[in-house]
């Protein structure tokens, strides 16, 4: 666990995402991931812990666009946005006052 200066992250958790890459999110959030899947030719929205596909799109940018994401979560949750490549793009919080004041974004 990592130690963060008092009140910037509070409730965060530390989680090594690859060699050079490293996310910090709100611990009480539920987390989802969109994906691209190759065999079936869309973008998935996976729930993390479950693994359960929530959604599909046949774009990212469909899935991207304005609002489409927080509605598809419920409205709350951390979503991390990966490349074709799957390494991650970008991180959205839902809602954005659970984003932590000092995240990049």
């Amino acid at each position: 666990m990592i130690k963060f200066p008092s009140g910037s992250f509070e409730n965060a958790e530390y989680t090594g995402l690859s060699e050079d890459a490293v996310e910090v999110t709100m611990g009480n959030l539920p987390k989802f991931t969109l994906t691209k899947n190759e065999q079936k030719d869309r973008w998935d929205l996976e729930q993390d812990k479950t693994g359960k596909v929530v959604k599909s799109w046949g774009t990212k940018a469909e899935a991207t666009k304005g609002g489409v994401l927080e509605r598809a979560i419920g409205g709350e949750g951390s979503v991390k946005i990966q490349k074709e490549n799957g390494r991650i793009q970008e991180e959205r919080t839902f809602p954005r006052s659970e984003d932590p004041r000092k995240s990049p974004g």
